[in-house]
């Protein structure tokens, strides 16, 4: 088993542990706090679940993109799989810099590209739930950088949304799985 596959297996394991027991602890408690709590605490942990499989998956498209031997790399692909950009100082030097990449664009393009790496046709694609996404997005970003205790509260909806994307995401990479020959029981 290589060494990025365990990584990620780990990873993964680790952080749908955390979706797991954050979703349990939200449908148990019952005090509006205890339930804003486990709110915040689930969508923070669906979250970090998806960016951690999206930096797996872009570390493992980027190196299957830097091994192409006969055909044309790019370097454009490979600088964004790798999460840089470039610039040129005032003295004429190339420099490096960490790539700003909208969550939900790096979220495509790490899906895509790691269906690419492994020979999978299959691309996702935002489909006629994608606003349910967006929405998922909206609240994680609200209650990561908060600017009032308003912004803090998590309704019900919102929270189903939050589900809805990661099952969303789930679905996604089983889809690139299965296309690859792995048998996968199907998603409840």
């Amino acid at each position: 088993m290589d060494e990025h596959y365990a990584t990620l297996t780990d990873m993964m394991t680790l952080l749908i542990n955390d979706v797991v027991r954050s979703g349990g602890e939200l449908e148990t408690h019952e005090t509006e706090d205890e339930r804003a709590f486990w709110a915040r605490a689930h969508t923070r942990a669906v979250f970090a679940a998806i960016e951690g499989a999206c930096e797996c998956f872009r570390m493992q498209a980027f190196i299957a993109e830097a091994n192409k031997i006969h055909q044309q790399v790019s370097l454009g692909k490979l600088s964004v799989l790798a999460g840089e950009t470039y610039f040129v100082t005032d003295e004429g030097e190339i420099r490096a810099q960490n790539l700003r990449m909208p969550l939900l664009a790096g979220l495509l393009l790490s899906l895509n590209s790691y269906a690419e790496a492994q020979g999978a046709n299959h691309r996702a694609k935002k489909g006629h739930q994608w606003h349910r996404v967006r929405a998922a997005v909206s609240v994680r970003d609200r209650i990561t950088h908060p600017k009032n205790l308003k912004s803090l509260d998590i309704t019900k909806e919102e929270i189903e949304d939050v589900d809805f994307t990661l099952k969303w995401f789930l679905n996604e990479v089983a889809a690139i799985l299965r296309e690859k020959g792995c048998d996968l029981p199907p998603l409840a």
